[in-house]
């Protein structure tokens, strides 16, 4: 999809719309910067078709908008840091989803470092309250369903009713 074709009053970006506070340059910056990691994500693992359209808007977004965002011009040095933080983290995500069950595991915490980039936004423009609140918010995207996209076999064999059978965590070698 598009960027110009993101519904942006979707509910997935309500964490947005509150780190925001109606800073429409920073609620624009999240959102930019948003559709550039999924677009880059899909790209590098190759589980949804990417466009050169869509390779285009990242190139665009990345090269020309996000930078001349007065948001990110004025808090640079802060997001400059935690995006290249969170880059690496990717990265080493990336690498560690090869390796053993415990790489596995960090590397899907790794992969998500980039969602501090909310309440990173909601600390500039609201304060240290609003960052904790911001946060706290975030937890709904977590679940225990993470480990199906590390182990799906173990997945199968472990989850019954959305209980974790911690008697198969313990026998099995894989986990």
């Amino acid at each position: 999809m598009r960027f110009k074709e993101w519904d942006k009053t979707k509910d997935e970006f309500d964490d947005c719309k509150l780190a925001s506070n109606n800073n429409e340059d920073a609620f624009n910056f999240l959102i930019q910067q948003g559709y550039c990691i999924r677009v880059i994500d899909d790209f590098y693992d190759e589980d949804k078709p990417v466009t050169k359209e869509e390779i285009f808007d990242v190139f665009e977004l990345l090269f020309s908008v996000i930078p001349s965002n007065p948001f990110y011009q004025k808090y640079i040095k802060e997001i400059g840091s935690l995006s290249t933080l969170s880059w690496e983290a990717w990265k080493d995500s990336n690498r560690l989803c090869k390796g053993s069950s415990t790489d596995k595991i960090y590397a899907h915490v790794y992969r998500d470092q980039i969602e501090l980039i909310i309440p990173l936004v909601a600390l500039l423009t609201q304060g240290y309250e609003k960052m904790v609140e911001v946060r706290k918010e975030q937890e709904h995207l977590f679940s225990d369903k993470w480990i199906k996209s590390l182990f799906p076999e173990e997945f199968k064999k472990i989850y019954v009713n959305d209980n974790i059978n911690t008697e198969d965590l313990k026998n099995d070698d894989n986990l």
